[in-house]
C-alpha cells in the first residue's frame, strides 16, 4: 500500500515465547526462506508494564543495556510515558550511536 517492501519484522513477545515455543523454529525457517529478517532485542524499557513513569523507563533502559556494545532497545510507540521520556532517553546514552534497523544491520536474535 505504501510502496515500501517490508524486509524486517519483530515477533510479538520475541522470537521464542510461551505462545510459539512449539513452532517458533518452523516460523523462523518459513519467514527467512521468504527473505524476511527478524529482530529480537537485548535491552528494554519495559514500557508495556503497567504503572511506569518516564524516570523508571529510563532506569530500565540503562539497567538492561548491561554495558553491551550493541543494543537493540525494545520500546513501544503507543505508550504515553515512552513518548514523554524519548529525548531524555536518547540523551542518556551518549556512548551509543542511534541507527535505524536495516537489512544491513546484523540482527539481535534470541
Amino acid at each position: 500500500m505504501t510502496g515500501v517492501e517490508v524486509q524486517l519484522f519483530r515477533f510479538p513477545g520475541g522470537s521464542i515465547n510461551a505462545y510459539n515455543e512449539e513452532v517458533y523454529e518452523e516460523i523462523i525457517t518459513e519467514m527467512t526462506d521468504k527473505g524476511y529478517i527478524y529482530f529480537d532485542w537485548n535491552g528494554s524499557l519495559e514500557d508495556a508494564m503497567s504503572k511506569t513513569s518516564p524516570e523508571k523507563l529510563i532506569e530500565n533502559a540503562r539497567e538492561s543495556t548491561l554495558g553491551r556494545r550493541k543494543v537493540v532497545m525494545l520500546a513501544h510507540d503507543i505508550v504515553y510515558n515512552t513518548t514523554l521520556c524519548l529525548q531524555e532517553l536518547i540523551d542518556s546514552f551518549p556512548e551509543y550511536r542511534m541507527e535505524p534497523l536495516t537489512p544491513e544491520v546484523t540482527p539481535i536474535q534470541f
